[in-house]
């Protein structure tokens, strides 16, 4: 299940770097729920797709690396780096035409995604 897992975090991280929503449908349950506190505005796959669009109008060139990703069970621990220019205000970013890396630390549970591996 742990290989299988990694595979989502993987398209994930497609899915953020090209937008192609598509990725969202495959690999979120239809029934997702977010229970992420990042944006609470952000409840289900509509809401999440629309989440996905807006930051990447906010930074075109947005790109996520996965930099280290352990995976037991249905439990993962990734570290990722989010880079990008702010071009566009969204959210609560204004734009500033400057480019910004975000250092993140997850750990996430195949029930986040709210599917089966």
């Amino acid at each position: 299940m742990s290989e299988k897992f990694k595979v989502i975090i993987n398209r994930s991280k497609e899915m953020w770097n090209t937008g192609n929503l598509n990725i969202v449908d495959e690999i979120f349950a239809k029934n997702f729920v977010n229970h992420y506190p990042f944006d609470p505005s952000v409840r289900d796959l509509d809401s999440f797709k629309r989440f996905v669009t807006e930051s990447r109008k906010g930074m075109p060139d947005l790109n996520v690396t996965i930099e280290d990703m352990i995976a037991e069970g249905d439990r993962l621990a990734c570290r990722w780096v989010c880079s990008g220019t702010h071009e566009v205000d969204f959210f609560w970013h204004t734009s500033n035409w400057q480019k910004s890396d975000m250092d993140r630390r997850d750990n996430l549970s195949l029930r986040f995604f709210g599917k089966d591996c």
